[in-house]
């Protein structure tokens, strides 16, 4: 989540990550709705200064993989837990409608395409 924030910052790995702490503030259990297993939500502490104009979800994939994702809140929005900002896709979908941007070797865009 740190890299996440620092990326978000665009300070890349400037930021002094030791003054960076996180606070649980709510889990969610989402193994009967999606591919998701669980989303974890939390605030972000800097300084001892609660920053609450940024939102940081933890979504776990599966027991192996994690993705964490920061956003800045602006104004009077509030994180909606309904309202994923994250959305898992398969590997078809991703590549669908690609196109090759440059000349190349006619058996490599198949091959690239059945890699699943």
């Amino acid at each position: 989540m740190k890299e996440s924030y620092s990326k978000a910052l665009g300070l890349g790995l400037s930021i002094p990550f030791q003054q960076l702490e996180f606070h649980q503030i709510m889990t969610l259990d989402e193994s009967s709705k999606s591919e998701i297993q669980e989303t974890i939500f939390f605030s972000l502490v800097e300084n001892g200064k609660h920053l609450e104009d940024w939102n940081f979800e933890l979504f776990y994939l599966d027991p192996k993989h994690c993705v964490a994702i920061c956003s800045h809140i602006i104004g009077n929005q509030k994180p909606n837990p309904e309202e994923r900002s994250f959305n898992q896709i398969s590997y078809n979908e991703l590549i669908q409608g690609l196109i090759p941007q440059r000349e190349s070797n006619p058996t490599w865009w198949p091959h690239f395409q059945n890699m699943i």
